[in-house]
């Protein structure tokens, strides 16, 4: 791997100042009620070059997304343990509206989907995955990823199984959902992202209000 890359881009962003991101959020849609799929709200896609998309839930069967526009979702490694699952999606220049929603399905898993819209100056790209499970614990690393240079999107998602009280993130990441169990039948958890402009290692560490099965996704994006 070369990190002597991102050392020049860190040094370069030192001395002359971070140059304007890539990378922008636009908002995030979330829904977390259904047994076998859900649906987000309608929300305005207008202007989004970037769909990421983290579901909770749990069977052994991965989920699928789907939206009304008919694009199509890449689905990364899920995370899984004997409790709790999670995976990430994403789609890269989609069809977009002012009108759009996105489905997640998966049998039996009582899914919880939660939407993050982004636009970007240049055609994003996917680069690195990792993962991390814990049977139990209060805080959880998502698992860690390198950066090749500065100004990537960073995106991460966890299921936090049954916690009741909302979850934090270290390393400067921007939590743009986070839900609780409340009591019912959909799983808890977070999404969140980062946007790099020193550091070239990041491994952020969730933190929950109690010790319960845990899974993380984390994933990098870069333009080209």
């Amino acid at each position: 791997m070369n990190l002597s890359l991102g050392l020049s881009n860190v040094k370069e962003s030192m001395l002359f100042g971070n140059p304007p991101s890539s990378f922008a959020f636009l908002q995030n849609a979330r829904v977390d009620v259904g047994t076998n799929s859900c649906t987000v709200p309608n929300f305005s896609s207008v202007g989004c070059k970037l769909i990421l998309a983290t579901v909770q839930y749990f069977s052994a069967t991965a989920p699928t997304l789907a939206d009304n526009l008919g694009n199509t979702y890449t689905r990364l490694t899920v995370s899984d343990n004997a409790s709790a699952s999670v995976v990430l999606f994403y789609c890269i220049s989609p069809t977009t509206n002012a009108v759009h929603n996105v489905t997640a399905t998966v049998a039996g898993g009582y899914p919880t989907l939660s939407v993050d819209v982004f636009n970007c100056s240049k055609t994003p790209r996917f680069l690195l995955q990792n993962k991390n499970g814990l049977a139990n614990s209060n805080n959880l690393q998502v698992g860690s990823i390198v950066s090749p240079a500065i100004d990537n999107l960073f995106y991460c998602g966890v299921n936090s199984f049954s916690t009741a009280a909302a979850s934090s993130i270290n390393q400067s990441y921007i939590i743009t959902d986070n839900h609780t169990n409340g009591g019912g039948a959909q799983y808890a958890g977070a999404s969140a992202y980062f946007i790099n402009n020193l550091e070239i290692i990041n491994n952020p560490t969730f933190t929950f209000s109690a010790s319960v099965p845990c899974v993380a996704a984390h994933a990098l994006f870069d333009t080209t």
